[in-house]
Parts: C-alpha cells; sequence; structure tokens
C-alpha cells in the first residue's frame, strides 16, 4: 500500500497499491489531468445531476439555476472527455439528452467520498454559519 504524505504535515493516508503514482510527478500529472476534466466550478453537479436521472439540458439548468453559456461549455467539455454522450432526444431531433458513460458513472465514487469528506470536516462550519444568522 502506498502513503500519500502532506508537506506540512506529518499525518499519511493509505491507498491501494493500485493508486500508488511512480513518482510524485506522476501523481501530480494524475490528478491535474482530471481536475482539467471535473475540477472546474458545477461540474461534478452537473455529473450529480445525471446519476439522479437528469438528461435535458432545460433540466439541468432548473435544477443547477446554471447560466446556459457556462452549462453549454460545461456539457461540451464532458462530452469531449466522454464522461456524457449526446445522443438525439426523441422529442425533438434538433435536441440533445445528455447520459452517463460508463467513465461518468465511475465518478459516484468521487463523488460519494466528497460527501463523506464534508460530513466529517464541514459540520462545525455548517452549524457555525447556521448560529450567525440566527443571531442577526
Amino acid at each position: 500500500m502506498g502513503e500519500i504524505m502532506s508537506r506540512n504535515s506529518p499525518a499519511t493516508t493509505t491507498l491501494p497499491s493500485q493508486w500508488e503514482p511512480e513518482s510524485p510527478q506522476e501523481d501530480l500529472q494524475l490528478i491535474a489531468r482530471a481536475l482539467d476534466i471535473v475540477g472546474d466550478a458545477w461540474t461534478l453537479l452537473i455529473v450529480r445531476e445525471a446519476l439522479a436521472g437528469t438528461t435535458r439540458f432545460g433540466q439541468f439548468q432548473r435544477h443547477l439555476g446554471l447560466g446556459p453559456n457556462i452549462l453549454a461549455a460545461r456539457l461540451r467539455t464532458l462530452v469531449e472527455h466522454g464522461v456524457l454522450e449526446a445522443q438525439a432526444s426523441r422529442r425533438r431531433g434538433d435536441w440533445s439528452d445528455y447520459v452517463l458513460t460508463e467513465k461518468g458513472i465511475h465518478l459516484q465514487t468521487v463523488l460519494a467520498a466528497l460527501r463523506e469528506w464534508e460530513g466529517d470536516h464541514c459540520v462545525a462550519v455548517r452549524l457555525d454559519h447556521a448560529s450567525m444568522h440566527e443571531s442577526q
């Protein structure tokens, strides 16, 4: 099993051996490539919506409150990288339905890890924020 060590902390995290990069530089490159695809604002929320069954542009826009230009750009990137597939809509031939590919479905584990991390580490922030608003 590999260990990832923070430069600022002696704490380590043990990862499965198949995740072991050959070098720290390779690790940076792997993570950077993944973040190029899914690391910008809104992208993982779009994937989350697709996992919940959203397929249409208008549905994504309503559920996320996202501007059409940003949504179109994010969907285009996800399609270009094989995370989503644009399929001709059965309702209207000039519309597309956005469907997760196998590659996109695998991002479910990333979303689950983010939810778990948020639950473990951000509860105090949520409680502080809520109590601050209640006292106003």
